[in-house]
């Protein structure tokens, strides 16, 4: 017997330590917000749901639940009120970074297959910059020169005044030194003194073997959008939730700390406590509710017994 052949697509090896991210936005936005995050998907390509459609009613919770089905380990969570505010949240239990849009410009539609490489420039030594670097750093993935030795876009994080500016720019690398009488030149080969175009291909590939290999070459950057300039608010531990890290408007003392402390162990005891009251009652509701399936089965195959005889006796 012959084999079946063999499905290619459904064997595909993915990459679990890939980071993977969803940019969604929160209740009812206009319509430049609504562009805005979809340009920010864009940005995160491939690696990212580009055509996702989410609802207004879609809350926090749906998507945390979703996340480990999904392999998600990022949130980007756009809403607007009175200003414009962006969540970056770590899957499944935080931290977040809380911002402020301040500016955004928005940019052309375009798709991007290979992630881009991620610079962070003037940021501080202090432990709310320390986690957010990383948080920045780790929504995209590492790239390996092996596998792309050339990165053909870079996403720019440049922190200045309390401002963190968001660029996003195309790379194009160039020789440099060379007009453009000459390039336009060099593309035009003289065959004339060449018998066969064998030999004028063999004559390339010696010459090209014996050039200089280091070669000056000129790095141009275009920028593609979007543009956004991001305030960070403050900070949580868990997911849009939890014990408040680092506030730009308020100052606690120690004192305050400590009572904030003992206030979210309390309410975590709580949580746990509430959860587990709620998974004794669901297995007492599935006891009950077995129980009286079973009762109904037995009346059900009574009757059934009771107009079999019935008939017999007929």
């Amino acid at each position: 017997m012959g084999h079946g052949r063999r499905k290619k697509r459904t064997h595909i090896v993915v990459d679990e330590q890939v980071p993977r991210s969803l940019v969604v936005k929160s209740g009812h936005v206009g319509r430049t917000i609504a562009a805005l995050v979809q340009n920010v998907r864009q940005v995160m390509e491939p690696y990212t749901a580009v055509r996702l459609r989410e609802r207004p009613s879609n809350k926090i919770k749906d998507y945390q639940a979703v996340s480990n089905q999904l392999g998600l380990t990022h949130l980007l969570l756009f809403s607007q009120t009175t200003t414009t505010n962006l969540r970056i949240a770590r899957f499944p239990r935080g931290p977040t970074l809380y911002f402020r849009v301040e500016k955004y410009s928005l940019a052309k539609e375009q798709t991007f297959l290979t992630p881009p490489l991620v610079l962070l420039n003037n940021f501080g030594s202090s432990n709310e910059f320390k986690l957010m670097t990383a948080m920045l750093q780790n929504m995209f993935p590492a790239i390996n020169p092996s596998t792309m030795p050339v990165a053909r876009r870079v996403v720019l994080f440049n922190y200045h005044d309390g401002v963190i500016d968001f660029r996003h720019y195309a790379i194009k690398v160039k020789p440099a030194g060379v007009t453009k009488g000459v390039k336009r030149v060099k593309g035009l080969p003289f065959l004339g003194k060449y018998d066969d175009i064998s030999d004028y291909v063999l004559q390339e590939a010696i010459e090209s073997d014996a050039e200089d290999h280091h070669e000056q070459q000129a790095v141009r950057l275009t920028e593609l959008g979007p543009r956004m300039e991001l305030r960070l608010v403050k900070i949580e531990d868990g997911l849009c939730d939890g014990k408040v890290l680092y506030h730009s408007h308020i100052r606690k003392t120690p004192k305050e700390i400590e009572v904030q402390d003992q206030q979210h162990q309390k309410t975590a005891k709580s949580k746990g406590s509430s959860n587990e009251g709620s998974d004794g009652d669901s297995e007492s509701e599935d006891v009950s509710n077995s129980s009286d399936n079973e009762s109904e089965d037995d009346s059900d195959d009574s009757d059934a017994a009771r107009s079999k005889s019935a008939k017999r006796f007929r």
